[in-house]
């Protein structure tokens, strides 16, 4: 017997089958019952026929032996012969014959002995009477004899008369079984055949169930019927559950997924969790809207569609999609690493970017080789086309929940990291740098019990952000496979003057930024220009726009 958690399945064919065979069994029992009865009705009525013409000889014979011995007297010999002839026509053991006189017993024919009777008074000259004898009920007839002047009673043992019925019930009830179990069987092997697919779907289901996922029954081999109907509405009904999930999946993060799975349902609440904040911008995202016109969501499809695929591989689960922003946290799926994917993510959206304008910029040789050159219109089209992307990155204590109402909800994310992570993004283009990270992201990484330093985390620089009092460190994330000799030199000669920096040796800083050929490192020269810090400086610049 097949089971769904501690829930005994009962085969259905196998319980038709039974219930069907009871009915049946009950149905001839019964009908075997009531036709014996009617036969032994019928058997008493001749029965009760035959002892009355048994009764009709004796008494006869009762006559002619009386006019026999009238002239000698001797009645012991007459009732001698009577019970010789009496017990001659008894086809039972139990039959008897009895001569009674005023309750008293002048003869008795019987093959047993008899102790006991107890027997009405006989008023009438003849009828049927019911009496006891050794405690065994009799029925028969009576009927006065005048020349005797007694009454001769033939009778027979009730229980006696009715065990020939009782015997062939119960051999009629044992045949009534015995075909009855044979139907049975036959029975069951063509119900399992009939609802063979209803095993096949009960199957199916307890299997979709244990990987929590609906599927499709298999009916290509089923007949035409009212079960492969029910399994063809299933299909039916699977295909479109699976249909409405997946459009589910593609507006909701895995863990809301998940979660609605076993919950069975959506409600609006939320929960601090610590998580890391990625957020990207598209640069220029003003300029290729007025350009592009309506074109601007093909290209945001086209740039999203291979980098959301990264971030999902990444274990990242994208919060929402604001035109050109894009906001994702790690560590709802998986908490191991949460910083560490979001770096991978953030060097795979700038490798969607790049990918993107590698495609455009095939696009525009062909024209040109085509045409010899491009329009202005064209050019600036292709412009528009080149997206740049920055990402920023920070974590820290997050609420993490549902918003909005049972008619409307969304997830969201709130707390100081989220909007970090977006000034973050926002100092790349100062920067220009593709990927910010905050000190909080540096020491994540580094701390993963399985880091294996393949991350090197260039410090850039200690700013306060417009809005900000508390100033924060901010770092260029790199991976060490993607770094040459020459470039682990200039990080090193620019760490050495932004320490100079820090400590207001602007002159001496100065000197070496001017040494670095790094991209970002035209804004402390310009800063470290005049060789004096300000006045009251502490190793902190304050960025005066977003």
């Amino acid at each position: 017997m097949r089971r769904f958690s501690n829930l005994k399945i009962k085969s259905t064919p196998l319980r038709i089958a039974i219930i069907f065979s009871i009915f049946i069994l009950f149905s001839n029992l019964i009908t075997n019952y009531i036709n014996l009865s009617l036969n032994n009705v019928e058997i008493v009525n001749q029965s009760k026929k035959i002892l009355a013409n048994d009764l009709r000889l004796i008494y006869n014979y009762a006559n002619n032996q009386y006019d026999l011995f009238v002239n000698t007297g001797n009645f012991e010999k007459a009732f001698s012969n009577i019970v010789a002839r009496s017990i001659n026509t008894f086809e039972n053991k139990g039959s008897v014959c009895i001569g009674i006189s005023n309750n008293k017993i002048i003869f008795s024919s019987s093959t047993f002995e008899i102790t006991n009777i107890s027997i009405t008074t006989l008023t009438n000259l003849e009828g049927s009477v019911e009496f006891m004898i050794n405690g065994n009920k009799y029925f028969g007839f009576y009927k006065f004899n005048q020349k005797f002047n007694f009454h001769i009673v033939r009778a027979e043992n009730e229980n006696e008369f009715y065990e020939y019925s009782r015997r062939v019930f119960f051999n009629i009830s044992l045949i009534v079984v015995g075909i009855t179990l044979i139907m049975f069987g036959l029975g069951l092997i063509v119900v399992f055949y009939i609802l063979r697919y209803i095993r096949k779907i009960t199957n199916s289901i307890l299997e979709m169930v244990e990987k929590e996922q609906l599927g499709i029954i298999d009916v290509s081999k089923a007949d035409n019927n009212d079960i492969t109907f029910l399994a063809m509405s299933f299909n039916s009904l699977s295909s479109l559950i699976n249909t409405l999930l997946d459009i589910f999946k593609r507006f909701v993060n895995k863990d809301t997924v998940m979660k609605v799975y076993q919950e069975k349902e959506v409600r609006l609440e939320g929960h601090t969790k610590e998580l890391s904040i990625l957020f990207s911008d598209i640069r220029s995202f003003t300029f290729m809207t007025e350009t592009l016109g309506n074109n601007i969501i093909n290209l945001l499809n086209l740039h999203y569609s291979n980098a959301i695929s990264k971030i999902v591989q990444n274990n990242g689960s994208v919060i929402s999609i604001i035109g050109d922003a894009l906001l994702v946290v790690f560590g709802l799926i998986s908490d191991k690493g949460k910083s560490y994917d979001a770096i991978k993510s953030a060097y795979d959206i700038q490798r969607a970017a790049k990918m993107l304008r590698d495609d455009m910029k095939r696009v525009r040789d062909d024209l040109i080789s085509m045409k010899g050159y491009l329009t202005e219109e064209e050019e600036k089209i292709y412009k528009a086309v080149m997206i740049e992307v920055g990402v920023g990155i920070d974590g820290g204590e997050i609420f993490y929940g549902n918003v909005g109402s049972y008619e409307r909800m969304t997830n969201t994310v709130i707390g100081d990291a989220v909007n970090s992570a977006s000034r973050l993004e926002g100092l790349t283009k100062y920067y220009k740098l593709p990927v910010i990270v905050s000190e909080y992201v540096k020491n994540d990484v580094e701390n993963m019990p399985y880091y294996k330093s393949d991350i090197i985390f260039l410090e850039i620089d200690n700013v306060a952000v417009k809005g900000k009092k508390e100033s924060r460190r901010i770092y260029l994330p790199i991976f060490e496979n993607e770094i040459s000799d020459s470039m682990k030199r200039e990080f090193e000669m620019f760490s050495k003057a932004l320490k100079l920096y820090y400590d207001g040796n602007w002159k001496e800083a100065y000197n070496i930024f001017a040494s670095v050929n790094l991209p970002f490192v035209d804004i402390f020269i310009e800063r470290t220009r005049v060789g004096v810090a300000p006045q009251g400086w502490g190793g902190v610049w304050e960025m005066k726009e977003k």
